[in-house]
């Protein structure tokens, strides 16, 4: 069975070729989003069936995915069976399944047995053999035998009856999904079995495809229906299917000359199937009723079963009143790449698929004048109508000089109105492709940036927008050319509120010119093909990340905080690189002055516990200063009492002054040695000798030293002087130097207070601990577009 897979919004891709037998059947739907596939291994079945079951063999090849069922033929004591293992988000209609587990239906496979293991659901039903009547048509090619002709319309034509009465509509009728019993087409016992009802499904009336429901189908057996913008699910698709089958086998080849999924679009589209080859009139008129592209019009059960019986219903007229002209066999060929071309079909295949040659072509003037006169040929055609007559003549016009790229999109599309929307060989169906461009393009593709460059320079998407499968192109263009017109006004906006975006590098990821603008207008793109599917990611991915930052950043939540706006959360996107960095700046700086409020408490806890070790020692020193300046004049105005010199009068001045004089200043040093302390946490802080009276002492007299040991007899002078001035002093008013050295030490007690009660000094020298080595911009998923 040739199984192609396709979403609900655009037309099937390529079909696979199956391995052999019965191959995994594959489900898509749109989006079609990544599934993890937790089946494990599928090259064997799961480990409850091998326990039950012999396996002999696997179906249909390895599964590439969650999108494809595991198939394995196995057998037990009762025969051989098949058996099919879905992923869960891929799983049939469970109405089909039910259906065909109630019912034994005639030519149509059943279900033996239906559950689910590991939380994937499975299926088993009856092997009826491996000869397809696909493999047949390859064992012996040309037109069938009309015995095995017949049998295989009338037992399909009780299947399809028979599925049909149940609402069922198979969906993939192929010569690969009929089994034969045997080769021999002259065996009367032969019979075929209708297998693989996967794609299957349930509907009680004709109805389009829903959005996110499984389409599926093989080209060269689709209806016209089941390939246009939303698939028709509807038991005339089954019909269809069979006339191809029949034409197939009557013509000893398909009637569709094309296998590429877009062009097979293009012919049954535009025409009727090519039917010159089914020679038996029975069978032709047979092929023409169940090939009629109108449904309504088209054959059923009740045609092909009076057809069966010897009688010969009408066709439609639309389709097969006289032989269909082909659309556009013209007088003379216009010759490209060496081959010569009369159908505009096939002209706009070959076009399509070799964009390079054709823009090449055109750019020389004299193939151009050649392809013009080649296409006027076509003006007066009875298959084309008013429109494409007018359109024609506009691109005659548009031929007179070297076509821009929407003039060659133009060209194509008129000549083959069924191609799938594509640019350049790139497909850009609006169902996938157009984001996937995108996506490649901010990863850096050259090819798929220099589409994207295509695509903004030119209105290209909203001509696409008419091809099968290219609605949505032109909502995208318009989102996309919106969303580059804000673009600038919101960076500069935020730009005001961070000056970090004013930064060259920072500004190289919000700006549309340069090699990063066009990753970014890639992005911007992505946005707009993808809608709300990729604002949810760009929300998670900009939650996931606001919640690890180490610091809170302002802009980037408050840039954040509208999640129903993708612009401003595509702008987070590519600035989470920066947020990040800011954030582990912040984080540091926050660290760098938590370490030095703790280095610096840490160094007073040590001072103060030197301190309250050596207070004792600071006040020592203290009572020692104390002692230096006041025992000389106590020793003084004792020795003038004694001598009876100094008037008595001053003498008892003196003595009243001395006593309270020297506890004053005895007190104040005691004061300033318990406050400074012995060893405080600031260098230079320290009571003794930096700030103590007897420091100060011996630091003077140290000073005065050195000069009088170099001039002893002036040494001698001062000293002889300073003797007689306080002997004078003594003698006149002793209770001057009491007075002056408390007024003395309280002034200089002042100024070591103000000194060492000032502000805490800065930190250690040496730089701030630098970011982390992570530190830099989100790597995920491609610089500067962390997602």
């Amino acid at each position: 069975m040739e199984v192609i897979a396709v979403t609900d919004q655009g037309p099937p891709s390529a079909p696979h070729a199956p391995a052999g037998g019965i191959p995994a059947t594959v489900l898509e739907t749109a989006p079609a989003a990544p599934l993890d596939d937790d089946r494990g291994d599928t090259s064997l079945p799961p480990e409850p069936l091998r326990a039950r079951f012999r396996f002999l063999e696997p179906l249909g090849g390895r599964t590439r995915g969650p999108g494809e069922a595991a198939v394995y033929r196995v057998s037990d004591a009762a025969g051989e069976h098949v058996v099919k293992w879905y992923h869960r988000d891929r799983a049939p209609d469970p109405r089909v399944r039910e259906l065909l587990a109630a019912h034994r239906l005639p030519h149509v496979t059943h279900l033996t047995e239906t559950g689910v293991i590991a939380g994937h659901p499975y299926e088993i039903s009856p092997s009826h053999g491996n000869v397809s009547l696909a493999r047949y048509r390859e064992l012996r090619p040309g037109p069938a035998a009309p015995a095995l002709l017949r049998a295989v319309v009338r037992q399909v034509h009780e299947a399809l009856d028979a599925v049909h009465r149940l609402g069922i509509v198979h969906r993939d009728v192929t010569p690969a999904n009929l089994v034969l019993s045997s080769l021999d087409p002259a065996d009367p016992g032969l019979t075929l079995t209708l297998v693989d009802l996967s794609s299957a499904a349930y509907t009680t009336e004709e109805r389009p495809a829903a959005a996110g429901e499984p389409w599926v189908g093989t080209a060269r057996y689709l209806s016209p229906q089941a390939v246009a913008a939303r698939q028709m699910i509807h038991p005339q698709a089954d019909w269809w299917s069979l006339g191809m089958i029949v034409a197939e086998l009557a013509g000893g080849r398909h009637p569709i000359r094309h296998s590429e999924p877009g062009y097979v679009h293009s012919e049954i589209t535009t025409r009727p199937p090519d039917l010159s080859h089914v020679t038996d009139p029975r069978v032709l008129l047979l092929c023409q009723g169940l090939l009629t592209r109108d449904p309504h019009q088209r054959w059923g059960a009740a045609q092909v079963g009076r057809w069966l019986a010897g009688e010969a219903p009408p066709v439609a007229a639309t389709d097969w009143a006289a032989p269909a002209p082909p659309p556009g066999p013209a007088a003379t060929a216009f010759v490209f790449l060496q081959r010569e071309f009369t159908d505009p079909v096939e002209l706009a295949a070959a076009f399509d698929a070799h964009w390079r040659q054709l823009a090449q072509t055109l750019a020389n003037g004299r193939s151009r004048r050649r392809l013009a006169a080649w296409l006027r040929q076509f003006a007066d055609h009875p298959r084309y109508d008013e429109p494409a007559r007018e359109e024609l003549a506009e691109l005659l016009r548009l031929l007179e000089r070297r076509p821009r790229p929407e003039t060659l999109v133009r060209l194509l599309s008129w000549l083959g109105p069924g191609l799938e929307p594509s640019y350049r060989g790139e497909p850009l169906a609006a169902d996938g492709d157009l984001e996937e461009l995108a996506v490649r393009a901010e990863d850096g593709e050259e090819h798929a940036l220099s589409l994207v460059e295509d695509l903004a320079r030119h209105p290209l998407l909203p001509l696409l927008d008419a091809r099968p499968g290219g609605e949505g192109l032109a909502a995208a263009d318009a989102a996309w050319r919106e969303a580059r017109r804000r673009w600038p006004a919101e960076v500069r906006a935020l730009a005001e509120e961070v000056p970090a975006l004013r930064e060259p590098g920072a500004a190289a990821l919000t700006s549309l010119a340069g090699p990063e603008g066009r990753r970014l207008s890639a992005s911007l793109l992505r946005l707009a093909a993808a809608g709300e599917r990729r604002r949810a990611q760009l929300d998670a991915d900009a939650s996931r990340r606001l919640r690890r930052l180490p610091e809170p950043v302002g802009w980037y939540a408050r840039l954040v905080r509208d999640r129903r706006d993708g612009l401003r959360l595509l702008l987070a996107w590519r600035l989470s690189g920066l947020a990040l960095q800011e954030s582990w700046r912040t984080r540091d700086e926050r660290m760098r002055r938590r370490a030095e409020r703790r280095f610096w408490e840490e160094q007073r806890w040590a001072a103060e516990w030197l301190n309250a070790q050596e207070l004792p020692v600071a006040l020592a020193w203290a009572a020692a200063g104390t002692a230096a300046v006041t025992v000389p004049w106590l020793f003084l105005i004792g020795l003038c009492d004694v001598a009876g010199r100094a008037p008595q009068q001053t003498v008892t001045l003196a003595w009243a002054w001395s006593m309270p004089a020297a506890a004053l200043i005895l007190a104040l040093e005691l004061w300033t040695a318990y406050r400074i302390g012995y060893l405080d946490y600031r260098p230079g802080y320290r009571y003794h000798p930096d700030h103590s009276l007897a420091g100060r002492l011996i630091a003077a007299g140290g000073r005065a030293a050195r000069p009088a040991r170099r001039h002893r007899v002036l040494g001698a002078l001062v000293v002889a002087a300073a003797c007689g001035l306080l002997l004078a002093t003594l003698l006149l008013a002793a209770w001057l130097w009491p007075a002056a050295t408390v007024l003395a030490v309280g002034w200089w007690t002042w100024r070591r207070r103000r000194s060492f009660s000032g502000p805490p000094p800065g930190p250690p020298p040496g730089p701030p601990p630098g970011p982390p080595a992570n530190a830099g911009p989100a790597p995920e998923p491609a610089p500067g577009r962390a997602s």
